[in-house]
């Protein structure tokens, strides 16, 4: 019963999907996971962050690493 379900979503979702909705997920993950400090505001450097942040959501270090850029891991 479950098996129909499954091959025929597995039909509509691509590869490229499933790696992207995973990837997003890794980055959803990664801000749950993170100390409760780092979603803080302590000074203007917080602020810088959390733009940062926001930029690049759904990104992970994963991401970084895919991409070559080591610098930003």
């Amino acid at each position: 019963m479950i098996a129909p379900v499954v091959a025929r979503l597995m039909s509509v979702i691509t590869v490229g999907m499933a790696f992207t909705i995973f990837r997003m997920f890794l980055g959803w993950l990664d801000r749950r996971l993170a100390a409760p400090v780092m979603r803080e505001k302590i000074n203007s450097a917080s602020d810088q962050f959390f733009t940062e942040e926001e930029k690049h959501w759904g990104e992970s270090e994963i991401d970084s690493l895919v991409r070559g850029r080591y610098g930003d891991v």
